[in-house]
């Protein structure tokens, strides 16, 4: 097939048995992409981005439990005036659990890093489970291998080691450029 730009530049692509017939909907191939440089670091990219939706899911979760104030966060009960307290569409009256009463002139506090959404009548939950959150930090940033910091360091360290290579390269480079009378 032949394809002719705006400068009158032709560029002739033959078919070969690593390319489909013209109108297949399968991929094209180029005869030299299975030795393309680029291939091993977008396998490894992929490999990295393999991971399910739950697997990010409990990452994110881990953050919000991690930078949770428990102390302050568990606290059921705020002032009524309070922007935290569980309100009515009307605005004027509290929304009570059946599981807890709060003192007079406090209401229940709305959802937030620890607390669900309290619903009039029903229990209230916590988000997580309450010993998620002590787990949340050796989750993220502990030293076994399945740790979210062990999984990013795994990638981020050969980054870091080409990283430092090139550099060293170019310093060789500089050094042998213009210190060397070459």
């Amino acid at each position: 097939k032949e394809y002719t730009f705006q400068r009158g530049l032709k560029l002739e692509c033959p078919l070969d048995e690593f390319n489909q017939a013209e109108g297949s909907s399968e991929k094209v191939e180029g005869r030299f992409d299975a030795y393309s440089k680029g291939d091993n670091g977008r396998q490894m990219i992929e490999m990295m981005r393999k991971r399910s939706e739950t697997f990010y899911q409990n990452v994110v979760n881990n953050v919000i439990m991690l930078l949770c104030n428990i102390e302050e966060a568990s606290q059921r009960c705020v002032e009524k005036d309070s922007l935290y307290a569980a309100k009515d569409w009307t605005g004027e009256n509290c929304i009570k659990a059946s599981d807890f009463e709060c003192p007079t002139g406090m209401c229940e506090r709305t959802s937030n890093c620890y607390w669900k959404s309290v619903m009039e009548g029903e229990e209230r939950i916590t988000r997580f489970p309450v010993d998620n959150y002590e787990k949340a930090r050796d989750k993220l940033f502990g030293t076994h291998s399945e740790s979210y910091i062990a999984d990013v360091a795994r990638f981020g360290l050969i980054g870091i080691v080409i990283s430092i290579a090139f550099l060293l390269m170019w310093v060789i480079f500089l050094i042998g450029r213009f210190l060397c009378c070459c």
